[in-house]
């Protein structure tokens, strides 16, 4: 998934369920479920490439779980209104 600006807002359990690329350039990603994981990237399934943008409004910004040779690499991002901006692991 490429994000290259505008917003995405959900209520599901997560706002974007990583389970092959995520490359976002700038833009927010959002929640509106306060239990949610905005970004989830659990398993080894690829890259994700955070190049600005927002991330807010969940119990998790990154959700970060059993990554094996998975790689997350954060630039210039921020994170508003969020229990946890990054949670690794269970739980």
């Amino acid at each position: 998934m490429e994000i290259n600006g505008g917003t995405i807002t959900s209520a599901a359990d997560y706002t974007i369920e990583n389970r092959g690329g995520l490359h976002m350039n700038n833009g927010t990603v959002a929640s509106t479920n306060p239990d949610a994981a905005v970004i989830d990237c659990a398993g080894n399934y690829g890259d994700t490439r955070i190049n600005g943008g927002t991330i807010k409004g969940g119990k998790d910004g990154i959700r970060l779980k059993d990554l094996g040779s998975s790689v997350v690499t954060l630039k210039q991002a921020t994170f508003e209104d969020n229990a946890n901006n990054v949670h690794l692991g269970d739980g």
